[in-house]
């Protein structure tokens, strides 16, 4: 739609031509959305922030991310001013090789931005992201994991994105840095009115900072809904064994976690049927036989299972 700022349908990609990276995923994200993208290693999840960013095509179906069709045209620079990526590891983002100054000047040469303009816009943020200008001399090797994180932060936000995709980034991080971080890109966000997606193993995290979670599993996204919701009552079985396994999200729930047998299927020979089938404790015969497609519960929620709920309860 004319208004969605990421638009994918049915999008697939086969890496050498045998492994199932992503599989037939369906995402619209609109102006303003913070969404939290959740899912094991191997679910997908980094893939599909490539994926929205173009560091990935689609080896089938159609990604559209700010007006740009990203499924094989020519992405043009100016794409990637308007949409830009923080990466897990933040000190391997950063160039070895040049001082904070220079990794941070480097944008406005890249993009012959104004100089005036990008110099008060560097100060404002340099304040912001509490970077000290004794910091602008030094190299990535000499900063904290903290630190890089906020040298990343301010050199995407340097360009004005409307677009921000945050690969885990809390990862490697103090507990108290972690909030810290969550803070201020959560009041980056909501002052620059960015469209945010966060991609993260920590449900913590996510459903402290998201109003919007995506859960993925051996590709695909298997349920979406508003985060509150989602978990309060998930719908689908992995969501509700993935919630149960994690006790500190409801503490004062005293029911045994959800115990899932079986093996993770291999993304090179994926099911016939729904990929969660082997290891779902409430499978029936029709699970094996035909993957589920991910239908709407309602306008808000849509999710990808035969029987869904039929945890919720347990």
């Amino acid at each position: 739609m004319a208004d969605d700022v990421v638009s994918i349908e049915g999008a697939s990609v086969l890496f050498n031509r045998r492994v199932h990276a992503l599989d037939d995923v369906s995402l619209r994200l609109k102006q303003g959305d913070n969404v939290g993208v959740v899912g094991e290693s191997g679910s997908g999840k980094t893939t599909l922030s490539r994926l929205v960013i173009g560091l990935t095509r689609p080896t089938s179906g159609r990604v559209s991310v700010l007006g740009q069709d990203l499924s094989s045209s020519r992405i043009p620079r100016e794409f990637r001013k308007r949409a830009q990526f923080l990466m897990q590891d933040a000190v391997a983002a950063l160039s070895p090789r040049k001082t904070v100054a220079a990794l941070l000047t480097e944008p406005a040469k890249i993009f012959r931005m104004d100089r005036g303009e990008f110099d008060t816009r560097l100060d404002l943020l340099l304040e912001r992201l509490k970077l000290t200008p004794a910091l602008l001399d030094r190299y990535p090797h000499q900063l904290s994991g903290g630190q890089a994180r906020r040298v990343g932060v301010a050199r995407a936000l340097l360009l004005e994105p409307e677009l921000l995709i945050a690969d885990e980034p809390t990862a490697g991080l103090d507990v108290s840095v972690q909030g810290e971080m969550l803070n201020l890109l959560q009041e980056l966000r909501a002052s620059l009115n960015l469209t945010f997606m966060m991609v993260s193993h920590n449900l913590h995290v996510v459903r402290r900072v998201t109003n919007r979670t995506v859960i993925m599993y051996l590709g695909q996204v298997v349920e979406d809904a508003p985060t509150r919701r989602l978990f309060s009552r998930p719908a689908h079985p992995y969501t509700a064994a993935l919630f149960s396994a994690n006790p500190m999200l409801s503490p004062d729930v005293t029911s045994p976690p959800i115990l899932l047998a079986g093996e993770i299927p291999s993304n090179v020979n994926v099911p016939k049927g729904c990929r969660f089938a082997s290891r779902c404790p409430v499978a029936q015969p029709v699970c094996s036989e035909r993957p589920p497609q991910l239908g709407a519960i309602d306008q808000e929620h849509a999710v990808r299972c035969h029987f869904p709920f039929s945890l919720s309860a347990q």
